[in-house]
């Protein structure tokens, strides 16, 4: 009776190595696996670097005014005290052109900035370009092109009527044009001199 019993009891014995090496064989094929993928895994992006600041015109504007032409400064003076300054309206332009064309050369030049005026601009224009931020500073240093005006151009900005098309104010300012006196026209020839000069001598790197 012992006999069947040990038989019986042998294979359940036995059976535990087996048992044993196929779970040690399992887990050691789980490890190998985890290595990979934690390998594989991609790493995260970097976030994008902040874009630069966009340079405006108000970063290259200078605090201090400039000292003008003779008839930018007329028009100063003309509408000085005036709420909104008549310099940006159409017909306070118009009233300035109109009396710029009556005035002799000799009035003309009282408007006319001095050299020491020009100078001490320039110099505090130097002392202002050390302050900015270096990309600034390239930016202004970078030469400019004025662009180009003329009389008949000037004309059309202080006639040109905003409430209709551009057609539609061709032909009437091609006519009152050709009805201004020599004198008139020569006022708006010289505004042109005028504003070319003094784009010429904005362009012109400081030294």
């Amino acid at each position: 009776m012992l006999v069947p019993t040990l038989r019986q009891h042998l294979p359940r014995t036995l059976a535990l190595p087996g048992a044993l090496f196929l779970g040690l064989r399992a887990f050691s094929l789980t490890v190998p696996a985890l290595k990979t993928a934690t390998a594989t895994k991609t790493p995260k992006s970097k976030p994008p670097a902040p874009k630069p600041k966009k340079i405006t015109r108000k970063d290259m504007r200078p605090p201090f005014d400039h000292p003008g032409t003779s008839w930018t400064n007329f028009v100063r003076e003309l509408t000085k005290g005036k709420p909104g300054g008549a310099f940006h309206e159409t017909e306070g332009v118009r009233l300035a052109a109109r009396k710029w064309a009556q005035m002799s050369q000799e009035e003309k030049d009282i408007y006319a900035p001095t050299q020491e005026a020009r100078d001490e601009y320039s110099a505090k224009r130097k002392e202002w370009k050390k302050t900015l931020p270096r990309a600034v500073r390239q930016k202004l240093a970078r030469p400019k092109v004025p662009g180009k005006t003329n009389a008949y151009a000037l004309f059309v900005k202080d006639n040109y009527d905003k409430s209709k098309s551009f057609a539609d104010n061709a032909e009437p300012l091609k006519t009152k044009w050709a009805t201004l006196s020599e004198s008139e026209k020569l006022a708006y020839t010289q505004r042109a001199k005028e504003i070319m000069v003094a784009a010429a001598q904005s362009a012109q790197p400081d030294q």
